[in-house]
């Protein structure tokens, strides 16, 4: 898929090739809050004006995540439920609900 700007549907039908990689990632603070520049420039000031207007910031959860960190992050996933005695099917099932594979 060839990148067309900031705005994009990503989801399990419309994914991102495997070697998709932004050139404009910027780090929010910690490796695993990257986003492209644009968006994180927009996201700091809105975190800052959150924090201004309530005295709370909010806290990033992920950002940006390359095809083999997402898919090992899913897998992890995975494992622990499977751990928990679901079936592989089920754990998939589940875990698909919330992550992408």
């Amino acid at each position: 898929m060839e990148d067309s700007g900031l705005l994009r549907v990503v989801n399990k039908n419309h994914p991102v090739g495997k070697s998709h990689k932004p050139t404009d990632l910027v780090s929010l603070g910690h490796e695993e809050y990257r986003m492209r520049s644009e968006a994180g420039d927009m996201m700091v000031a809105m975190l800052d004006a959150c924090k201004a207007e309530t005295g709370k910031r909010p806290v990033l959860v992920s950002g940006y995540r390359s095809y083999n960190r997402q898919n090992s992050t899913f897998n992890i996933r995975i494992n622990k439920k499977l751990s928990q005695g679901y079936s592989y099917e089920d754990a998939y099932r589940e875990v698909s609900w919330y992550s992408a594979p």
